[in-house]
């Protein structure tokens, strides 16, 4: 999935993510990872998420691969 935009009320997300990031996996607080390959994957692995919950995705940037991990807050 590539990231477009960064949803302004998630403010670490928009830290940690940049336009053209390549998100291949998503672990939500309690889960295990998930691999997302479509906008749908993404938005059933993340549908349910809260404030105070912690996410970490499996991002490719420019040829790496690499973590960033924020919790969600308003």
């Amino acid at each position: 999935v590539v990231v477009t935009e960064v949803d302004p009320k998630y403010h670490d997300a928009r830290r940690a993510l940049k336009e053209g990031d390549v998100i291949q996996r998503i672990k939500v607080s309690g889960s295990n990872f998930v691999s997302v390959s479509n906008t749908k994957e993404f938005e059933q692995a993340t549908r349910h998420l809260k404030e105070g919950d912690s996410v970490m995705f499996l991002i490719k940037r420019n040829g790496n691969n690499f973590f960033v991990a924020f919790k969600i807050k308003k």
